[in-house]
């Protein structure tokens, strides 16, 4: 087991508390605790960061650790963030300091520059891939999408560190995922691409029964404005569901852009409910499959949306209140936007997110994976891959969604189509 104790340098905790309580933690229970020095990544880019890191170094040595611990920068995927410049910095410093460990930072694992590299790699070169091609922003999406969801299902073993499942840098580096890797990934590969229209936030929950928990379970809420579509609004996708069962390409849509009001018509075995909460949602200590975590930070950039609410960080709720629709909605149902955190308004701001998630239909949904598969294919395989994806998803839509559906592969979908033709 691995014991992983983070110090989170955000200017207001004490250092030597902190140290004090990993030495008690390491000599009376977890002998093999490691000591990580937890910075945020866009600190690299100070012009005295190697200043920074010297005397991080002096004041973890004078405090007893003799270069016994981990330097390392919280990675969070943001947009236009510039990864390979962070990656050369960070080797500069490894060349500056050799004696002390550094790397990247996700929560599970220190990524070491070589992985990081790699990992930013692929990311580039799927990014630049998309941004060649004549893509409007959902087109772009469901590109990115796609290159998440053709990648199979597979956790990591029992004595493996489960990041390695469940980060971006973990799904480049092992070829492995499960939810939050997928939606990790995704996340990162849209951030990359840097719509301005396009805001993606990791959604927290339950996928359950009733009365039955099943599972702890990460997906993506996520605004997105197109004009090539009429889209302007809140959609959720759940990669995890269209991931690829048999290393065949099949494109699966179900979970992509649903509408908000559609997520309590998935089958009961789907159905989203009871937050993990969002606040509060770091604890003292976590266990990840072979390892234990204490005092990792919680992310900003995630909220938990299930069948009856939504509970909102603070960054979420920064962009609703930025959001004049949602906004004068707020107040119409006289909440301060500035206490949509309160997990008492989560019904409230459901109800007015779903208001903004407009279902744009199965003849708009043929339209963008026409030209997706246009833009992406050879001529010659795209009527196949257009009818495969079609009818892939059509076929299977009762399997994740109820018969009163209106999903966009949906039976009732389809009739209302075939009727305008």
């Amino acid at each position: 087991m691995e014991n992983r104790y983070y110090f989170y340098d955000n200017g207001n905790e004490n250092i030597k508390n902190a140290v004090d309580d990993f030495f008690e933690k390491r000599d009376y229970r977890y002998q093999n605790a490691h000591f990580i020095y937890l910075i945020d990544e866009q600190n690299l880019l100070k012009k005295d960061i190697a200043s920074y890191v010297s005397n991080i170094i002096g004041k973890l040595d004078s405090l007893g650790f003799d270069n016994d611990f981990t330097i390392s920068f919280l990675h969070e995927s943001k947009k236009a963030q510039p990864n390979n410049k962070f990656c050369d910095i960070l080797k500069t410093l490894e060349k500056q300091f050799p004696k002390v460990k550094m790397g990247l930072e996700d929560g599970y694992h220190t990524w070491n520059t070589k992985e990081i590299e790699n990992a930013n790699n692929q990311i580039s070169k799927i990014v630049d891939e998309i941004n060649s091609k004549n893509l409007s922003v959902v087109e772009k999406i469901m590109c990115a999408y796609f290159e998440v969801t053709n990648r199979q299902y597979q956790d990591v073993e029992q004595d493996e560190c489960s990041g390695f499942s469940r980060s971006t840098y973990g799904v480049l580096n092992t070829k492995k995922s499960v939810c939050v890797g997928y939606s990790e990934l995704f996340k990162e590969i849209v951030d990359q691409l840097n719509l301005s229209e396009v805001k993606v936030f990791l959604n927290y929950n339950h996928a359950c029964i009733p009365n039955e928990i099943y599972d702890a379970h990460c997906n993506i809420v996520a605004y997105i404005k197109d004009e090539k579509y009429g889209i302007d609004g809140y959609y959720y996708f759940d990669p995890t569901w269209d991931a690829d069962r048999s290393n065949n390409q099949e494109f699966r849509l179900n979970f992509f852009m649903v509408p908000l009001d559609e997520i309590d018509q998935m089958q009961e075995y789907e159905i989203l409910s009871d937050s993990i909460g969002v606040s509060g949602y770091s604890q003292d200590i976590e266990i990840h499959g072979a390892t234990h975590t204490f005092y990792y930070p919680d992310k900003n950039n995630k909220i938990s949306l299930f069948n009856n609410g939504v509970y909102a960080t603070k960054e979420f709720a920064n962009f609703v209140c930025a959001d004049n629709v949602l906004h004068d909605g707020l107040k119409s149902k006289n909440i301060n936007p500035s206490d949509i955190t309160n997990t008492n308004n989560a019904q409230v701001l459901k109800q007015l997110l779903s208001k903004r998630s407009k279902n744009i239909g199965f003849k708009t949904m043929k339209s963008i994976v026409k030209n997706v598969v246009k833009q992406k294919f050879n001529r010659d395989e795209q009527s196949k891959i257009y009818d495969k994806i079609i009818n892939t998803n059509c076929q299977e839509n009762k399997y994740f969604f109820r018969p009163s559906s209106n999903t966009y592969f949906s039976k009732n979908q389809v009739e209302t189509d075939q009727k305008t033709l």
